[in-house]
């Protein structure tokens, strides 16, 4: 999965600030369940005030995932 956000960060970063988040950490479990994520690897879409605009869990095509920030940022 990492080439694939590696991948959208390049094509996206200048207009969406991507995180990743590590559950086995106390900070990004805290994060993982204030959202109620339930699997590994976890995909979120937030809004500039936190709230969910597109979540999924498992790996995803490259494709599922730029089709969510596409639709979301309105190009």
């Amino acid at each position: 999965m990492q080439p694939i956000v590696d991948g959208l960060e390049e094509e996206f970063g200048k207009t969406v600030v991507f995180q990743q988040i590590n559950a086995g950490t106390g900070e990004g479990y805290k994060i993982f369940k204030a959202y109620s994520l339930f699997g590994h690897p976890s995909f979120l879409l937030l809004d500039e005030k936190g709230n969910v605009l597109w979540q999924s869990v498992g790996e995803q095509p490259g494709e599922n995932i730029k089709a969510a920030l596409v639709t979301f940022l309105g190009q």
